[in-house]
């Protein structure tokens, strides 16, 4: 289930970089500009977080052999 809201995050935080991006397309200042290449920076890489943490394996279950005493030999 985890992996389904981690996707949908990445693909959210995606949409947005998308946004800020086009929206950086059409704007006729500077400071604007800037303002949306900073927002699509942002998204993106917390789209690539996201996206990391989503594709991340999971740790394996290490199966511990119980513990005996060896052989001694007299």
């Amino acid at each position: 289930m985890k992996i389904v809201i981690w996707s949908f995050l990445t693909l959210f935080f995606a949409l947005c970089a998308i946004g800020a991006l086009v929206g950086a397309v059409y704007v006729r200042d500077v400071s604007t500009l800037i303002r949306h290449l900073v927002a699509t920076t942002v998204f993106s890489s917390c789209a690539w977080g996201s996206w990391q943490t989503a594709c991340r394996p999971r740790r394996p279950v290490w199966i511990e052999e119980p513990r005996r005493r060896p052989w001694r030999r007299r």
